[in-house]
């Protein structure tokens, strides 16, 4: 599948604690010492990830600090509960739990682009996937995990990918339903409006959710501005 997520290149955190509240703090990417330390005790066992252990570069690219960096996002970003409207499907408590549950192993080889194996259970990424930051990875993981849930793409029906097999039908609400994209465009959506992460990088993920909701996904483009004010421009 296309790294649709390259949108998200220059987005680099700076982390801290959990938030129930808008008066939370603001979460940060941990230094490298830090993330080194988490990967080699806990992330590089999360992730299943098929590669040699070996120290962190903490400079240049770094593979291992790619998938670090994700894995604490996907584990650590909470959100804001407060004025949601009633009836509203938060996200799963921990999506790298949520995510990784669904494939048996994480393989970085010479493809091309992420994807997943559905015979095997397995997902894919390349290797210069090593010059990514951790929000850059994270959209891909949960993109690709659900596929695994037998969830494939169609043709596109406008747009300037119309005729390729790379759009999903239809948006989703909740983590129970929609297809890979969906899933994805989901979780930037929560993230973008009501994660603890930095303002800056909240503004960047909802501009890119904006721009692969028209690019990305089937439905009727009122269906598609319905999801946009209600996830993107009004509900948070």
């Amino acid at each position: 599948m296309r790294n649709w997520f390259l949108g998200l290149l220059v987005i680099l955190g700076v982390l801290t604690a959990g938030l129930q509240n808008a008066e939370a703090q603001v979460l940060k990417i941990p230094d490298c010492n830090t993330l080194d330390i988490l990967w080699n005790t806990r992330y590089f066992h999360t992730l299943k990830i098929v590669i040699p252990v070996q120290v962190m570069k903490c400079e240049g690219p770094s593979i291992e600090r790619a998938f670090a960096e994700a894995a604490y996002i996907l584990e650590n970003t909470r959100f804001r509960t407060d004025r949601l409207k009633k009836g509203t499907r938060l996200p799963p408590a921990n999506m790298l739990k949520f995510s990784t549950a669904k494939y048996k192993k994480l393989i970085v080889d010479d493809s091309e682009n992420p994807w997943a194996d559905l015979d095997k259970k397995n997902i894919h990424f390349p290797k210069d996937t090593e010059n990514l930051d951790g929000f850059s990875v994270v959209g891909n993981i949960v993109h690709e995990a659900r596929h695994l849930d037998n969830h494939l793409h169609e043709i596109c029906w406008t747009g300037p990918n119309k005729g390729l097999w790379m759009c999903d039908r239809g948006l989703a609400d909740s983590f129970n339903e929609g297809g890979a994209h969906s899933h994805a465009l989901l979780y930037l959506a929560w993230i973008g409006g009501r994660s603890n992460w930095p303002r800056d990088k909240r503004i960047a993920i909802k501009n890119l959710t904006r721009e692969l909701v028209q690019t990305r996904i089937n439905a009727p483009q009122a269906q598609k501005d319905a999801w946009i004010e209600k996830y993107i421009d009004r509900l948070w």
